[in-house]
């Protein structure tokens, strides 16, 4: 199935409080959306789309919704804006994003188990979950590469502004991290631009004026 809208400015699609715009089964293997918006009428209680099969995204925006995308199986995402949610995407499967603007959500991208692989995208101030870690990835268990891409003012209360990876593998590629925060005026903060707690390799990149308590560029924590 394939649905080419307008542009995203042009048409929106809604889900209605728990029902999300869109639910794509397991048995649908090449799903396509293009040029649309999408949202949710209770934003604490509604996504955008529930994906358990192939499903790509593109040239779309995806806004005001608890979680924008929850994919448990292969989702692709390009020239897309993901703003103003609570969790971007979910991704508990395969994952590719390209030229996303990922932006003012709590968390951008949360990832878990799976593969996630992440180019020449923009992640600015998204904000962390309460108490929590941020801001712009949260990865879990997932092997993540981020390439190309800008993580710019995002922020944790506790820890990874940019990114946290937790028992995951973390590459990040020519990328920049600049003025990323983890500090909850409390308690100890750790890891301003990234928060290791899994396998971390940074290449050719670029980390300038991300604060935290300890470790304002990155941390790994002593085994």
């Amino acid at each position: 199935m394939t649905i080419f809208g307008p542009g995203a400015s042009s048409l929106t699609v809604t889900g209605d409080g728990n029902v999300p715009a869109f639910n794509v089964s397991e048995a649908a293997t090449n799903v396509v959306l293009q040029g649309l918006t999408l949202t949710s009428v209770t934003p604490a209680a509604g996504g955008g789309i529930i994906n358990r099969g192939s499903l790509t995204i593109s040239s779309s925006t995806i806004t005001g919704t608890n979680v924008g995308i929850v994919s448990l199986g292969v989702l692709t995402a390009a020239d897309t804006v993901v703003e103003g949610n609570i969790i971007g995407i979910l991704s508990i499967g395969e994952l590719t994003i390209t030229r996303a603007a990922i932006t003012t959500n709590s968390v951008g991208i949360f990832s878990i188990i799976g593969r996630a692989a992440v180019s020449g995208s923009a992640f600015t101030e998204n904000i962390g979950a309460p108490g929590g870690p941020g801001g712009g990835i949260l990865n879990f268990g997932a092997t993540l590469t981020v390439s190309e891409s800008t993580f710019a003012g995002n922020s944790g209360e506790t820890q990874g502004g940019g990114i946290t990876n937790i028992a995951g593998t973390l590459t990040a590629s020519n990328c920049t991290f600049a003025g990323n925060s983890a500090f909850d005026g409390l308690d100890p903060s750790a890891g301003g631009a990234i928060f290791n707690g899994g396998v971390l390799t940074i290449i050719n990149s670029t980390l300038s004026g991300n604060t935290a308590t300890n470790g304002g560029a990155y941390t790994t924590p002593a085994p």
